[in-house]
C-alpha cells in the first residue's frame, strides 16, 4: 500500500500544493491502491512535503533502489 503524506485541503480543493494534487491524479489514472495522510512538513523526515512512503523498496531514477520512503 502506498502512503501520500500531503496537506491538508483548502478552498474546495483536495490540497493545497498543487504537486500533491498531480501525484493522486496520477496514482488513480494508474490504477494503484493508496492512501492520503494529512502531515506537517516540518514532521516528514527530510522537512519536505508531500512525499510518498511506501513498505518495499521504491524504483528510484536511474534502476537504483531507493529507501521505502521516496521524497516527491
Amino acid at each position: 500500500m502506498i502512503t501520500l503524506h500531503k496537506f491538508i485541503p483548502a478552498w474546495d480543493l483536495p490540497d493545497l500544493s498543487t504537486v500533491c494534487v498531480k501525484v493522486e491524479t496520477h496514482l488513480r489514472m494508474l490504477g494503484l491502491e493508496f492512501r492520503g495522510v494529512v502531515t506537517a512538513a516540518r514532521k516528514a523526515r527530510e522537512k519536505k512535503c508531500p512525499y510518498i512512503a511506501c513498505r518495499r523498496p521504491c524504483q528510484g531514477r536511474g534502476g537504483k533502489q531507493r529507501q521505502p520512503d521516496a521524497v516527491l
